[in-house]
């Protein structure tokens, strides 16, 4: 895979596991009102995620361009959303109080970890593509993110319906946490089948040159090795 396309592919990816947690606290609120909680304090979580999300931007843009660790940081964000998963999850344990206090730190860690991926992945793209190439690019990443927002919805609620809120939860982030390590290496190191290739060919190569410099110190001496099979009807 081209280098530019491998990241691409990946980027996409990063985008579309981002944007599908930016419906999880809505999908989520129908959740906690039936568990008693305020519907005021819902509206002002909402609220306070959506505003870490686009408020953190700058400066993470800021800290990759001066750092270059835009894969790093990318992986990062993907890691507090995994920690938002954690505490919505413990929120469905807790007495009245805790609930409110666990779904607060919840929605901080995910507004502060959804802040991350936009600026990280459009840098990346415009970094690996031509001024020409790039639009496209974006373009196609953005799908990807617009897909991950469409399709959310809907898994979620199957899940919570067939697994438990909980447990669909769960289920959702060690998934996620899977596509994250795969977002980070595919983005940040070269293409695998790329490297087995290209660790192949210098093993072959190597074993090649200790062959021929073997078979010419025998040659040397005059003396004919025993892998050097001769003809069965003599020499031509």
């Amino acid at each position: 895979m081209k280098g530019n396309n491998r990241v691409l592919v990946f980027t996409s990816l990063g985008h579309f596991i981002n944007d599908s947690f930016l419906v999880l606290f809505p999908v989520l609120s129908m959740y906690y009102l039936s568990l008693g909680i305020n519907a005021t304090a819902i509206g002002i979580l909402g609220a306070v995620y959506n505003f870490l999300s686009g408020f953190l931007g700058a400066p993470i843009g800021r800290i990759s361009d001066r750092t270059g660790k835009y894969a790093e940081l990318m992986f990062m964000g993907f890691l507090l959303i995994f920690l938002s998963g954690i505490f919505f999850i413990l929120s469905f344990f807790n007495s009245d109080l805790i609930k409110y206090v666990t779904v607060s730190i919840a929605s901080l860690f995910l507004g502060s970890g959804l802040a991350f991926y936009h600026p990280l992945g459009g840098a990346i793209l415009q970094l690996s593509y031509d001024k020409d190439e790039a639009p496209k690019a974006l373009g196609i990443n953005g799908s990807m993110g617009s897909l991950g927002r469409a399709i959310a919805p809907y898994v979620l609620v199957v899940l919570f319906d067939d697994l438990g809120v909980t447990k669909g939860i769960l289920a959702v982030l060690i998934v996620t946490l899977m596509l994250s390590f795969t977002t980070y290496y595919g983005v940040n190191y070269p293409d695998l089948t790329d490297r087995a290739s290209q660790f192949i060919k210098t093993l072959t190569c190597g074993i090649l040159f200790k062959y021929s410099t073997i078979a010419e110190a025998f040659s040397s001496l005059g003396v004919s090795p025993a892998f050097h099979r001769q003809s069965p009807f003599g020499h031509q």
